[in-house]
């Protein structure tokens, strides 16, 4: 004896209300981490990705990339001492009187 599966199945390429507030949301979220990471190299000078990842920050590379393409100059320093790939980000330094 079969058993019929029956439940409905929904069109996955139909976006839903909670679809667009989930992508609300997450825009807002990633502008919110920016936000905070600017205004940590503001105040401190750097930030580095422990410290992102104290200020709930899992993913500070993704969001110092997405800064860089808005036209923030951040600069990458490695610290090659981690073997778990921890990196300092800083503001690049203006070329005023060349």
């Amino acid at each position: 004896m079969k058993i019929k599966n029956t439940k409905q199945r929904s069109n996955c390429n139909t976006p839903t209300a909670s679809s667009h507030e989930q992508l609300k949301k997450a825009k807002d979220f990633k502008e919110s981490q920016r936000k905070d990471i600017l205004s940590y190299i503001e105040v401190h000078g750097h930030i580095n990705t422990i410290q992102a990842h104290q200020m709930a920050i899992l993913a500070p590379a993704a969001r110092i990339l997405e800064l860089r393409r808005l036209g923030y100059p951040i600069e990458t320093i490695s610290n090659r001492n981690y073997k778990n790939g921890m990196a300092t980000y800083v503001m690049a330094k203006s070329e005023v009187n060349k």
